[in-house]
């Protein structure tokens, strides 16, 4: 299979391509290059996605049929990559939970009772709401937006909750809430440790 990333040299991308080159698949990535190298193996394709003609120059030609993009932060890098890649066979978008109204704080509902921002403003969450949008009234029933809360480990250059992780390893002071708090402190940490690196799409303390 033809899969591209766009992004793919930076923690979640990079994750992704080798991921999906470990499994057989042909994998190019698209960046503006400046970031480093994909994985060994990988196709590395250069361009600014909020450049229209980026997209049509990079690919030449070149088909792909299913999309990871783990990188779109404009309005105009979501409706060029709606115009270049309507004609894929699937469009995995990982968007955030900051897409929805109500978030923070949340917590999230059911997802038919949740409106996403639909505002012209160019803040984080209203652009990935507009994202999801766009590019899946292009691609159709192939798009899939994956909206997650937050998305740890290597090759996390933030490190935000990596810093407390690492922070309650060593043994330092940290705050906790109290019993029977909802405060998804009380069940995150465990569960990070134990799985390593993954994506938390969570909206509250799970009910068990």
């Amino acid at each position: 299979m033809r899969l591209l990333v766009l992004g793919g040299t930076r923690f979640l991308g990079i994750h992704v391509a080798a991921a999906a080159q470990a499994r057989g698949h042909e994998v190019a990535t698209l960046t503006r290059g400046v970031s480093g190298e994909p994985p060994e193996g990988v196709r590395a394709l250069h361009g600014d996605r909020d450049d229209p003609d980026a997209l049509p120059r990079a690919l030449d030609g070149w088909a792909p049929e299913i999309v990871v993009d783990t990188s779109c932060r404009t309005r105009s890098a979501a409706g060029n990559a709606a115009a270049a890649l309507a004609g894929v066979s699937g469009y995995a978008f990982v968007s955030s939970l900051n897409a929805y109204r109500a978030w923070p704080p949340g917590p999230v509902g059911p997802e038919a009772g949740a409106a996403t921002w639909d505002t012209e403003d160019d803040d984080y969450g209203p652009v990935k709401a507009f994202a999801e949008r766009e590019i899946g009234a292009a691609v159709g029933t192939g798009f899939l937006t994956a909206r997650a809360g937050l998305i740890i480990g290597p090759y996390d250059y933030v490190h935000r909750l990596g810093w407390w992780l690492e922070r309650i390893a060593q043994g330092a002071g940290w705050s906790s809430p109290r019993r029977g708090s909802t405060s998804r402190w009380a069940w995150w940490t465990p569960a990070t440790w134990r799985a390593g690196w993954s994506t938390w799409p969570s909206a509250g303390c799970p009910e068990r």
